[in-house]
């Protein structure tokens, strides 16, 4: 995270004069876009930081960030003012938006004003409408909030969605014919940078991390029984919960299951820490409704090479190839019992891993020359 950490200390330095902040904010052939006011997490790091590094290592584009906010579990859906620098909205071609629950139209009357030209979009990066209650998020969401990102969205010359699942349930809600494009969640050399010098700490256990964050409540409440039985059945493994802000508000899904809860204090230790805990698997909670979940998760882990099981529900079932890259089961029993075999099971588990590392290293990059034409091409 490296390439992160410095371009966050940058655009945050609010004390730098404008062309210290912004190096690339100057009139050229190239195409401008700027990322408004991402959050360090997930959704900012996928959808405008890794895609505003990469941009900016090509000869026809060039992107600003215009500060990234901390990552705040009270925040999670952009809920904040967003300051307009005159300087920057001139400058761009394109201004994207994160998902928004705030009434924006006036922010988008005080932009066109200062450039009539200038294309608005908004990112959309999950399915808000189908938080699940017992969620983070979802608990926050009232009525007006979804109308307020429905009307953001009609705002928009276009809309951002990471996949057809979310693009073609918006396309249905708003029953408009809304200009759309997909940009897939990629992963970047920026994010792993200096990862293979981290050092896994020592453990005469076998660790299993359980995949948890505010938004997952659901996911692990469901899949309780399995932990409380890998725990009694294995006391030869250390079972954790890895993620932030899993001291959950509600009734508390990891009750009575005695796994450990270990959390991180930003992104920039994200995936250090998670390397130190040398898993020899990642249990990925999932429950069956309609909410669409990202798939940030399928992508780091494979990328980490550390083997993944899960519930034989999109989006695993999907990106990776059952069974040879992702271990799935549909009833909780057999999962439970998967788990259990294959700690066991030193080759099969390193065999699963490497197959899913290479095909998502291969195909769900920048690095892959197909996706990066697709994204460069959205903004020509």
């Amino acid at each position: 995270m490296k390439y992160v950490k410095e371009l966050y200390d940058r655009v945050n330095d609010f004390k730098s004069p404008l062309e210290k902040r912004y190096p690339q904010l100057g009139y050229n052939k190239q195409v401008h876009i700027a990322f408004m006011s991402p959050m360090l997490n997930k959704q900012g790091l996928y959808r405008a930081i890794l895609p505003a590094l990469e941009l900016n290592r090509t000869k026809t584009h060039s992107a600003i960030v215009t500060n990234i906010l901390p990552d705040d579990c009270i925040k999670d859906i952009n809920d904040f003012h967003i300051k307009i620098i005159p300087e920057i909205i001139q400058w761009a071609h394109y201004i994207v938006f994160p998902a928004n629950i705030q009434d924006m139209e006036d922010l988008v009357g005080q932009i066109k004003a200062y450039n009539p030209n200038v294309k608005i979009v908004m990112d959309i990066d999950r399915i808000y409408h189908n938080l699940n209650s017992k969620n983070y998020s979802g608990v926050k969401f009232k009525r007006k909030f979804f109308t307020n990102l429905e009307k953001n969205i009609k705002l928009c010359d276009f809309t951002l969605y990471p996949d057809r699942v979310s693009e073609t349930y918006y396309k249905k809600l708003l029953g408009e014919k809304l200009p759309t494009y997909i940009s897939p969640n990629l992963l970047s050399n920026a994010q792993f940078a200096g990862i293979d010098k981290v050092k896994p700490k020592e453990s005469d256990k076998k660790t299993i991390v359980v995949m948890a964050g505010r938004n997952d409540w659901n996911d692990i409440n469901s899949f309780r029984k399995i932990f409380t039985y890998i725990v009694a059945k294995r006391p030869d493994i250390n079972v954790i919960a890895y993620g932030k802000c899993i001291n959950f508000e509600t009734e508390d899904p990891l009750r009575t299951t005695n796994v450990k809860r270990i959390g991180y204090k930003d992104m920039f230790e994200y995936y250090t820490k998670l390397k130190e805990l040398n898993p020899v698997l990642a249990i990925v909670p999932i429950k069956t409704e309609e909410f669409y979940r990202p798939y940030y998760k399928i992508l780091e882990l494979s990328a980490l090479g550390i083997p993944i099981i899960t519930k034989d529900k999109y989006p695993y079932n999907h990106l990776l190839a059952v069974p040879d890259m992702v271990t799935v089961a549909t009833r909780k029993d057999t999962i439970s019992r998967r788990i259990n075999s294959l700690l066991d099971l030193d080759s099969e588990r390193q065999e699963i891993a490497n197959a899913a590392q290479h095909h998502i290293v291969d195909t769900y990059t920048y690095g892959n020359k197909g996706m990066m034409e697709n994204f460069l091409s959205i903004f020509s």
